[in-house]
């Protein structure tokens, strides 16, 4: 079984789940907190003030730890300088995540050195890549 294989069979099972919808959604919603931050150039604390709330909880906010209601996320989006949206859209395919794959796949397969992706808000991240069978690589990397 390919590796391809494999995450095509995990990501079908994972969407037909309604919990991942749901987590899914809160990526999203951190992720557009993460810019709004960073445009107006607030940090925690910054826009704890502004919401009223300990930066503790921005911090509880920005890892996921928080079950949005529409009154919070319509709070947050304004003092952000932002207006919330809510729409239902078609369900989209996994095809981004599966081009992620086969881009590390192959930078893996040709030993660039090195793959730079960005993951999140918070900027860019160099990932260090090798072979698979470059065991100085793992143990320098792994321990």
């Amino acid at each position: 079984m390919t590796i391809q294989h494999q995450i095509d069979e995990l990501t079908s099972d994972i969407r037909d789940r309604d919990g991942y919808w749901v987590e899914r959604a809160k990526y999203d919603f951190i992720e557009e907190i993460g810019h709004g931050l960073q445009s107006n150039g607030l940090n925690k604390r910054q826009f704890a003030e502004k919401l009223g709330t300990s930066p503790a909880y921005i911090t509880k906010i920005l890892g996921g730890d928080t079950n949005f209601t529409l009154s919070s996320m319509v709070k947050i989006a304004r003092r952000l300088g932002k207006q919330l949206q809510v729409k239902l859209v078609e369900e989209e395919s996994f095809a981004s995540y599966t081009h992620l794959a086969a881009t590390v796949q192959q930078a893996v397969r040709s030993g660039a050195g090195q793959l730079t992706i960005r993951p999140s808000v918070w900027g860019n991240q160099v990932l260090p890549v090798a072979p698979a069978n470059d065991e100085r690589y793992v143990r320098e990397t792994y321990g």
